[in-house]
């Protein structure tokens, strides 16, 4: 159900009249038929906001997903629900899986030659939605956190999809690859310097100007690249979180997943390079989209 925005404007909620905790008409993505030969590759798909993006492009019957996580067993299991999902489609898809660590090169390496060897080098999105949020002791103030921790969370919630980005870009861009999409998981934590970790709030914000770069230096190539914050889930990451942060969390899991088949199912170069909230409105958004490009907005800058 569609739901008044509570949070203040700088955070963005201001930008639909409505905010939606769940999919709705417009973003189902049982609706949408993606491109015959449709492939894509979603980071950190064993459980969680990824296992549910899978699932959501099944539903839109992409024809061919590669999952990545570090448990062998979660990725098998997320393979057998998206055949299934594929055959009650009536339709047919190739499901690839990586057990993989998501912060390390030499994964995106493998995923590269994955892409060339059996899918003739064929790669319309990538979803880098492998993340973490931290422990219980990131949520203290700096001194008292774990320097070890803070270092992990940047290779993983930063350097890996920068990794991902430089790896792959280079076949997005190629004729083979049609649909030329980067969805980068972000987080509302990206607006906050309290009430979450400052590691996880610090490397979202690297991550969204990252994104933003990426959605800028491409235009030519046809290229979109968005910062998506998945809405308020309560994740496997999220565990560690205090009670009152927890308490936000509200959301319907397959929110993200639906809102990313959104962005997949046709261009939309007016929100390349710009953080997007799944929870707003999508129509009102697209309403919006000579506002937002005109006035640059959905861009982290310094007020003066």
């Amino acid at each position: 159900m569609a739901q008044k925005p509570q949070t203040p404007a700088h955070m963005g909620n201001g930008m639909t009249k409505i905010i939606h905790t769940k999919p709705n008409a417009s973003t189902d993505p049982s609706t949408v038929s993606l491109p015959e030969g449709y492939t894509l590759i979603i980071t950190g798909a064993g459980k969680g906001i990824g296992q549910y993006i899978a699932r959501a492009y099944a539903q839109a019957k992409a024809s061919n997903i590669i999952i990545t996580a570090r448990t062998a067993a979660d990725l098998d299991q997320v393979k057998s629900d998206l055949e299934n999902i594929a055959k009650s489609n009536g339709t047919s898809i190739t499901v690839r899986t990586l057990p993989s660590d998501a912060s390390k090169l030499e994964t995106f390496k493998e995923l590269r030659k994955i892409i060339e060897n059996e899918f003739q080098g064929r790669l319309d999105c990538l979803v880098n939605n492998a993340g973490r949020l931290g422990s219980n002791e990131g949520f203290n103030r700096l001194d008292k956190t774990d320097p070890e921790e803070h270092a992990q969370l940047f290779d993983l919630n930063y350097i890996g999809p920068m990794y991902a980005m430089q790896t792959l870009i280079p076949l997005m861009i190629q004729p083979q690859s049609k649909g030329r999409q980067i969805i980068n998981i972000t987080s509302m934590a990206a607006h906050m310097t309290n009430r979450v970790p400052i590691a996880y709030s610090a490397s979202k914000h690297a991550l969204n100007r990252l994104t933003q770069h990426v959605g800028e230096a491409y235009v030519e190539e046809g290229l979109n690249c968005v910062a998506l914050h998945p809405g308020g889930v309560m994740s496997h990451s999220a565990q560690f979180a205090p009670e009152s942060l927890k308490a936000m969390l509200q959301d319907d899991i397959t929110l993200c997943g639906a809102v990313c088949v959104w962005f997949s199912k046709e261009s939309r170069p007016w929100a390349s390079g710009r953080f997007i909230n799944c929870k707003w409105d999508v129509d009102e958004l697209e309403a919006q989209k000579d506002d937002i490009t005109g006035a640059d907005k959905l861009k982290f800058r310094m007020v003066v």
